[in-house]
């Protein structure tokens, strides 16, 4: 984070994962292009990084990941699970008076169902987070370029 505080650099969603004792941080940032190989190459001095890819906004497709939680009794349940169902999500925890479900989606369309879900009640975004995907291609791409290998 210093080093992004440092540049300036606008930072748009972070996240991190622990896996196997390895730390994956993975983020958005909004910088110029020109900025971003010099970000990219300040983290690679970082002690213990192992590797860093800069994707291109043009190269990514950005998913958010939300949770969400409706306050509900016995009598309305059922009609807050067809919602759920009808916008393509997922209930994951169903309990007397609440209904937990999350859902995968673009920003505009994690918006549209907690703005409609509203109108169910009292509605709780437990959580949300940011995910980046790329295409196989453009990984194995990016991965040579960071490594030093030529396309």
């Amino acid at each position: 984070m210093q080093v992004l505080d440092r540049l300036q650099a606008t930072v748009v969603t972070i996240s991190s994962a622990k896996l196997d004792g390895d730390i994956f941080l993975s983020g958005m940032i909004e910088v110029e292009e020109r900025q971003s190989s010099r970000i990219e190459a300040l983290l690679r001095k970082i002690s213990g990084m192992i590797s860093v890819k800069v994707l291109p906004e043009a190269a990514t497709m950005q998913r958010m990941i939300a949770l969400f939680r409706i306050l509900c009794d016995v009598t309305d349940r059922a009609e807050i699970l067809h919602f759920v169902s009808a916008v393509n999500a997922r209930a994951i925890m169903v309990r007397p008076l609440w209904v937990a479900f999350e859902m995968v989606g673009t920003t505009q369309e994690i918006d549209g169902v907690y703005q409609s879900a509203l109108g169910y009640g009292i509605v709780d975004m437990v959580s949300s987070s940011c995910a980046l995907m790329t295409s196989a291609n453009d990984s194995e791409r990016m991965s040579g370029v960071a490594l030093g290998a030529g396309c």
